[in-house]
């Protein structure tokens, strides 16, 4: 299963301005103003054969994008506001992974270098949410729901350096256990260093849509 990174995806939350707009039609994204079609993710990450997602990324078209699910047929969508597509998965789609693009006018999402898939499956799971966070001594607890035996972590101190287990609605980590702690926490020279955690929780049934927010001090 295979995600965008994380700088991409605060990079989409930074308005950008450019002082020129595509002369087609497409729509200038609240983030990333770029004269590109891209695509950020897709959500939700398990589905069944007709069910809803919904894309984000940056150059949709009002009238005319073509949705392919692994180079298949397309899908004709539209956009509302340059930035979001919401289309039905195809349906008799077999179970499996299927990596999804997006192409209109301006060119294809495909040369972005993202990738992003969903995982269609006769029992889909929601993937992780986080509801609310708190930070002790360093120990950082996460309370929300579908959280896994193994989850991943993508962070604004780095990642985890491994997968974290959960009891399902709980998931604890210390900010040590973050690969870029040390390197922060030196470059602090013995001083506190108050900062902002983004935190994104990832495991094989997808990744909670929106970073949550924790101030902490190092």
């Amino acid at each position: 299963m295979r995600f965008f990174s994380l700088p991409v995806l605060l990079l989409a939350m930074v308005p950008v301005s450019l002082s020129f707009l595509p002369s087609v039609d497409t729509l200038p994204a609240p983030g990333v103003r770029i004269n590109r079609v891209m695509l950020f993710r897709a959500t939700p990450f398990e589905v069944q054969p007709g069910d809803l997602i919904v894309l984000d990324g940056s150059g949709f078209s009002k009238t005319l994008n073509k949705v392919y699910f692994n180079n298949g047929y397309p899908i004709i969508a539209t956009s509302t506001n340059g930035t979001v597509i919401k289309v039905s998965v195809p349906a008799g789609s077999a179970e499996g992974e299927y990596k999804l693009s997006v192409s209109n006018a301006l060119g294809s999402s495909e040369n972005s270098g993202v990738v992003v898939t969903i995982k269609v499956t006769s029992s889909p799971q929601p993937g992780p949410t986080i509801e609310s966070a708190s930070v002790v001594s360093g120990r950082v607890t996460l309370i929300g729901s579908g959280f896994t035996s193994a989850n991943n972590l993508f962070t604004t101190l780095g990642n985890s350096t491994s997968p974290v287990s959960s009891s399902g609605d709980t998931l604890t980590f210390r900010l040590t256990d973050l690969s870029l702690y040390n390197q922060i926490k030196q470059a602090a020279l013995g001083r506190q260093y108050q900062s902002t955690l983004w935190i994104f929780v990832q495991n094989q049934h997808g990744i909670n849509k929106e970073p949550y927010k924790l101030d902490i001090v190092i």
